[in-house]
This record gives structure tokens, C-alpha cells and sequence, in this order.
């Protein structure tokens, strides 16, 4: 993946709906857990309206901009969210 991965916690994160590309979050990454490849968000993303699992991440990270898919995982902690990322790339625009 090529990409520096302690630079996530604390980035400026986008989550939109995969089908729709609408967005459905702009927070920011509290952790980042690299051996499981998941990023942890401050926000219940179950307790909105949609009923969706598969997302788009974009992520601002503090040396460019990256994209990735990913899986909604309902944090142990309330109030948080854990989104799984795959198919990353850094985006050059």
C-alpha cells in the first residue's frame, strides 16, 4: 500500500454510501490500528437512517490525499465506528 499509516490518527476523514457516492460523515480518524488495517471514528454511523455496509473513505492525511473501500464494524466502545479499509490508493488530485 506504500502508505504511512501513523499519519491517519487524527486526519480529517469523508465517508460516503458506496451505491450513491452520497456522503454520510466528515469527522476525523480517532485511531488507526495497522495490523487489522481499520481506522476508528468518533461517530454511531449505525444510528443513521440508511442501512448500509460498504463505504468510501477519503482520507486526508497529513502527507496526501488517499481513497479506499470499506466494511462498517460496530466499535465495542459506544458512540464509534470502525470502518475495515481495503483496495487503497493515494489519490493525486
Amino acid at each position: 500500500m506504500g502508505v504511512n499509516v501513523k499519519s491517519f490518527e487524527g486526519c480529517r476523514v469523508v465517508v460516503s454510501d458506496k451505491e450513491t457516492r452520497e456522503a454520510i460523515t466528515d469527522t476525523t480518524i480517532v485511531s488507526y490500528d495497522a495490523s487489522r488495517n481499520v481506522i476508528r471514528i468518533q461517530e454511531d454511523l449505525f444510528q443513521k437512517d440508511k442501512d448500509f455496509d460498504k463505504v468510501n473513505v477519503l482520507i486526508l492525511g497529513n502527507q496526501g490525499l488517499y481513497e479506499f473501500a470499506g466494511t462498517l464494524r460496530k466499535a465495542a466502545s459506544s458512540g464509534e465506528t470502525e470502518i475495515a479499509l481495503y483496495a487503497g490508493k493515494e489519490k493525486e488530485s
